[in-house]
């Protein structure tokens, strides 16, 4: 059932996206001639990149499309249709695996990614910045799908290494498909601790709601994150443009508002 599951749900997000890359091509009654940038992002990012997308539509004759989703059916949706400008996932593995098919056309460096935990403000469960209060009886815990989701790729390889990631996986209360799941289980009290990447605390909706537990440093490592054009792009200069633009001076005190960077 949850690979149906999945399958329906990548069917419907690519054939939305098929639907955003064509349809000004079937609108005879478009005047607009702006060009037009489609940008799949991972969730967590997204808040960043809009406002980055926003800056850039200022000074270029652009409009700019953004697709946030899990990175695992972004990257599904790109294999499908070839469609689409920029692909910047969560986990760097996603772009590899494009490059693998030759699609990846340039890549930059755009900020990074940390696990923390994720508590309810106020930490009402005065949980300690320790990986194995994942065990303690008293915290009911979320996980994500590591198959399609970039957090749960690293929840997967962290306590994997701790040899507790199956012990874990049988006492999760919630499994989410991606960070925004993670977020709202504890929002909504339905659990009291997610292992989440930290920029989603950062999120206008969870300011004032969920509180970030730092991780170490040797538990819970950076990621740096890579964001790349597409071989299938229609407007291969454009999104190379963005690209640099994306990863200028000025867009680092976006990033750093948005939990991606120092």
């Amino acid at each position: 059932m949850k690979t149906m599951r999945n399958s329906v749900i990548i069917f419907i997000f690519s054939f939305f996206v098929f639907s955003l890359a064509s349809c000004d091509n079937n609108n005879p009654l478009k005047t607009d001639d702006k060009p037009e940038l489609l940008i799949y992002c991972g969730i967590t990012m997204s808040p960043a990149i809009k406002k980055i997308a926003e800056m850039f539509e200022k000074t270029e004759n652009v409009k700019i499309n953004l697709v946030a989703d899990s990175s695992g059916y972004l990257l599904d949706s790109i294999l499908l249709n070839k469609k689409g400008d920029i692909f910047y996932p969560g986990n760097v593995s996603f772009i590899y695996k494009l490059r693998e098919k030759d699609m990846i056309l340039s890549s930059r460096y755009l900020g990074y990614n940390q696990a923390v935990f994720i508590v309810y403000k106020g930490n009402p469960k005065n949980i300690k910045p320790d990986i194995y209060e994942v065990m303690r009886s008293d915290i009911s815990i979320a996980i994500a799908d590591a198959n399609y989701s970039s957090i749960g790729k690293e929840i997967k390889r962290i306590l994997s290494k701790l040899s507790i990631y199956e012990a874990v996986m049988n006492r999760a209360v919630y499994t989410a498909s991606n960070s925004r799941g993670l977020s709202e289980s504890v929002k909504n009290k339905d659990a009291d601790l997610a292992i989440n990447w930290k920029a989603v605390a950062y999120f206008e909706e969870n300011k004032n709601k969920l509180e970030v537990i730092n991780l170490p440093e040797n538990i819970a490592k950076k990621h740096y994150l890579i964001m790349s054009s597409l071989t299938c792009s229609n407007h291969k200069k454009l999104a190379e443009k963005f690209l640099n633009f994306a990863s200028s001076y000025d867009t680092q005190e976006i990033l750093i508002n948005y939990g991606l960077s120092d």
